[in-house]
């Protein structure tokens, strides 16, 4: 029997080609007449070969075109049933093909898993190796623009006769007003006195975070993610903490009123003013550092939250429906510094005791304050003056129209001021909107200027408080500014009117059907 000459399989004699591989039928040579092999085949020939690779050539002549081809060797296999993820139980995964030998079965690639969203590491002792220099030049900024506005607005009161240590006090206590701390003083009027005195002025407030929060807002970002960025604004609220506190231990005077800064203004039922008196006075140091830090860092997540790129999808959602509110928030606070300004130009023009160099001084340091207290007047709400004491408590509220009556009749279009301001303020949030998110924004708004009212009759308001007699006993505060609750019903109604109006011309503006050309015989019959 003779054996096929490529694969060595035995063959019936006649048969034409071998029925094992289907070449043709060649008798193999005998060991004595064996050829040797061709150089591109190897002696050992390896029993596998690279996946996706062609397979090796095999020695021996190529079958003819006519005959069957049987799956030769390192021919690919067929891929093997796929089996369904739902019977399986299992995700589906990709099925390596490939050609093979035969015996060997393909090997399915294990499915790729979704990474979870991980949160960097906040590492809290990247505080002490971190950019010192920038977190101090950061709240030296703040710090100096607070104390250079205040120097300016207390040498505008022309002071005669006080030292200079005791004007620096002025100056710093001014500052520390700025940021929230009290002015803490010990006077001696007949028996002892501890007063401390309260009041933002907002206008170097404004002035000082603006330039403070515009530099940390820059050196932010630097910082890939929020967590060195965070670390950053905790080292300048650290270094400001101690800028503060050394500044107002330092400059605590005895300063002597009468003649120096008597004459800021004078306390009366139209007028702005209020009155001091001789004594030790100093900044509150604890309060003013730890609301200085407070504002810086609240800024700080401002600046975080809006930069947005490495923060969790959640926190990317709701930065992006406060935005809008938010921003429109800053067109409410420069609405009503501008009210503040024409409610200080009628008082200027009114009253001719007001044409003093220090109550301009004070006007200008508490314009925004002003300006708030006028935006809620116009809207309705009272001007609350409390004084609470042991003995006694005396409240006495006065609306628009007493306003209106006794210091100017101009003052009856603040309603129209406060009007505009609100409205404005609606605009921007529907401008940026859609006709399908109107709705929604404008709900957002709403409840944004509604939440944000109690901040703003806070910082509007001033306060004080003295203890005084044997053992300080006697106790007595007074308070002036808007009322809380009048304010926040207020601010509901008129935000929600206001949004009522520009949701309702928003859809008209969108549902209006669109004009039908007429059809061409009516032009033919014109």
């Amino acid at each position: 029997m003779n054996h096929c000459g490529n694969c060595g399989a035995a063959w019936q004699p006649g048969a034409r080609f071998c029925g094992a591989c289907g070449s043709p039928a060649t008798p193999a040579p005998t060991s004595e007449e064996q050829p040797p092999p061709p150089e591109e085949w190897n002696e050992t020939r390896p029993l596998t070969h690279d996946l996706g690779s062609e397979p090796p050539a095999m020695p021996g002549p190529a079958p003819s075109v006519d005959a069957p081809t049987p799956a030769a060797y390192g021919a690919p296999l067929p891929p093997p049933p796929a089996v369904p993820a739902a019977a399986a139980g299992v995700p589906a995964a990709p099925v390596v093909t490939g050609p093979s030998d035969p015996g060997v079965t393909s090997v399915a690639a294990p499915a790729p898993t979704a990474a979870l969203p991980q949160w960097p590491r906040f590492d809290i002792t990247q505080i002490l190796t971190g950019d010192w220099l920038g977190a101090a030049v950061t709240a030296l900024v703040t710090l100096l623009t607070a104390f250079a506005a205040s120097a300016l607005l207390v040498a505008l009161m022309h002071p005669d006769g006080v030292s200079v240590k005791g004007f620096l006090t002025v100056v710093t206590i001014v500052t520390g007003s700025a940021f929230g701390g009290d002015a803490a003083g010990h006077v001696n009027v007949g028996d002892a006195e501890v007063w401390s005195v309260g009041a933002y002025p907002l206008t170097v407030t404004a002035l000082a975070l603006t330039a403070g929060g515009a530099l940390l807002c820059r050196q932010l970002r630097r910082y890939p993610d929020w967590t060195g960025a965070a670390i950053h604004a905790i080292r300048t609220a650290l270094v400001f903490v101690a800028g503060m506190v050394v500044l107002t231990l330092v400059f605590r005077a005895s300063i002597r009123v009468p003649g120096t800064f008597g004459n800021v203004g004078h306390a009366s039922e139209d007028t702005t003013g209020f009155a001091l008196a001789s004594g030790r006075w100093a900044s509150h140091s604890a309060a003013s550092a730890a609301l200085g830090a407070t504002w810086l860092l609240v800024i700080a997540i401002g600046a975080i939250v809006m930069r947005g790129p490495t923060l969790p999808s959640p926190v990317l959602r709701v930065r992006a429906w406060l935005a809008g509110p938010l921003r429109s928030l800053a067109i409410v606070f420069l609405g009503a510094t501008l009210l503040g300004v024409f409610s200080v130009v009628l008082l200027f023009v009114k009253d001719d005791t007001t044409h003093n160099t220090s109550t301009i001084a004070i006007w200008l340091a508490v314009l925004p304050n002003i300006g708030i207290t006028t935006l809620y007047t116009g809207a309705g709400a009272g001007l609350h003056n409390v004084i609470r004491s042991g003995t006694f408590d005396q409240t006495t509220t006065r609306h628009l129209p007493y306003f209106g009556d006794h210091v100017s009749n101009w003052l009856w279009a603040l309603p129209v001021g406060t009007l505009l301001v609100i409205g404005g303020s609606a605009l921007y949030v529907a401008y940026r909107s859609t006709p399908d998110r109107i709705q929604a924004d404008m709900l957002r708004w709403l409840v944004a200027f509604v939440v944000a009212t109690p901040i703003l009759v806070h910082l509007a308001a001033y306060h004080a408080g003295f203890e005084s007699g044997p053992r300080l006993r006697q106790r007595a505060t007074v308070t002036v500014g808007i009322d809380s609750w009048q304010a926040i019903g207020l601010a509901l109604a008129w935000s929600f009117a206001v949004a009522l109006v520009i949701t309702g011309v928003a859809r008209a503006r969108t549902q209006r059907p669109t004009q039908v050309p007429p059809p061409a015989w009516a032009n033919q019959q014109q």
